[in-house]
């Protein structure tokens, strides 16, 4: 998405990329949240953890279910694993 912000074009793989399902909207935005408040370690990325999700659930006064953390854990893992392969 940065290089649609700086330059108005939309790259090939983006624009040919899934939609979300409509059920999976609240799960990417609690990920994106959590995401934006990541930690660094001067090496990389932090991994989201139970201490930030816990910090998110008293902040947001919201309530994430385990099943609901380990698909977070999951995209999380994904993530990482993407930084680290760029790098």
């Amino acid at each position: 998405m940065n290089v649609y912000r700086q330059t108005g074009m939309l790259p090939d793989r983006l624009a040919s990329a899934p939609t979300l399902p409509d059920v999976c909207i609240h799960l990417w935005t609690l990920f994106m949240d959590l995401h934006s408040s990541r930690g660094n370690n001067g090496y990389g990325p932090n991994r989201i953890g139970y201490s930030d999700l816990d910090a998110y659930q008293r902040a947001t006064r919201t309530r994430v279910s385990a099943w609901e953390f380990a698909l977070i854990r999951k995209a999380d893992d994904a993530f990482l694993e993407t930084v680290r392969v760029a790098k």
